[in-house]
């Protein structure tokens, strides 16, 4: 099926590497991470909590880049039941990233090949719920907490200090649920709190003030499209790119300073709260970069640079 395809749009966790070198030009590389392609712009993001020198940047993208040798055996085993050598080497293909250069710019070292088209939003079918609506119109624009999926611990109870900033800055709050915040029976009643089990983030994040997240890129783009400053809670720490993301953010004005959520205190989160509610420079920023990211059209450009290339392999 591959060399009967006009193109192979492939993300690198499918190994997809692995038989690249039959057609290298009908080869495009998807990714939402820069966590592969070398740069001396920054390190890793997959390493974005360790004390890594700038000298040592594009070294920590061989990491990333182990998994084609680390399986060469098994690799090796299925190219030989489609007669193809054995022994390899992965070739250098297009690239095409799912980011706004608006928010991340381009490294000066990449090569022409690799693209950031803008981010890749979608739109869900699921429309929010009468109850949610409901709670979100009885008041100011409330804030949002979301820590995804991913179960976590911490050393302060989160419960008690989400009724705390309601309290001490007169303030509601929308708690999404996840496998890390799954206790939520002292908040269901509170008249400052709704607690839900999910939400499309883009139809829900335009009606809030601000978001407290766990750093994923979807979450963070999302913030972005919604025009809403925000809180970056890492959860994965000090491996992975969530605090990547936050301190990015942060740099750029659009974000409080993030604390990873296994070093967060009671102190710390309510005086980053403090912060995301009270510095009118961050809501100026993100409504400023709304209006670039809604002008950027990420799918249709992605689309473009596709249709480019299956043009260019049929020129020749």
């Amino acid at each position: 099926m591959a060399k009967e395809s006009d193109i192979i749009l492939y993300h690198v966790k499918t190994l997809a590497e692995s038989f690249a070198d039959q057609f290298p030009h009908k080869m495009i590389k998807a990714n939402v991470l820069p966590i592969v392609e070398p740069t001396s712009a920054f390190a890793n993001p997959a390493f974005s909590g360790l004390p890594i020198p700038n000298f040592l940047n594009k070294l920590t993208y061989k990491f990333s880049n182990l998994s084609i040798k680390l399986l060469s055996k098994p690799i090796g085993q299925f190219r030989a039941k489609f007669d193809l050598p054995k022994k390899f080497s992965v070739p250098t293909v297009k690239n095409i990233y799912g980011i706004s250069s608006h928010f991340l710019s381009v490294p000066q070292d990449f090569p022409p090949r690799s693209k950031f088209t803008g981010f890749w939003f979608g739109t869900s079918s699921t429309e929010l719920t009468t109850d949610l609506t409901d709670f979100i119109n009885a008041g100011e624009p409330p804030l949002v907490l979301t820590f995804g999926s991913m179960p976590f611990k911490c050393k302060f109870d989160i419960q008690t200090a989400i009724v705390k900033l309601t309290k001490q800055f007169d303030t509601r709050i929308i708690v999404v649920k996840g496998w890390g915040l799954d206790q939520t029976e002292r908040l269901e009643n509170n008249p400052s709190i709704k607690v839900i089990s999910s939400a499309p983030y883009e139809k829900l994040f335009p009606l809030t003030k601000a978001i407290i997240h766990h750093g994923g890129i979807g979450t963070t783009a999302e913030c972005l499209r919604a025009g809403k400053p925000f809180l970056i809670c890492p959860i994965l720490y000090p491996i992975g790119d969530q605090k990547f993301w936050g301190n990015h953010a942060y740099k750029k004005g659009l974000a409080v300073k993030p604390t990873p959520i296994s070093k967060m205190t009671e102190k710390i989160f309510l005086q980053s709260i403090n912060e995301l509610l009270t510095n009118k420079q961050l809501y100026d920023n993100a409504k400023q970069i709304q209006t670039l990211i809604k002008n950027e059209n990420g799918l249709e450009k992605t689309i473009d640079e596709i249709e480019q290339t299956i043009g260019l392999k049929q020129i020749f």
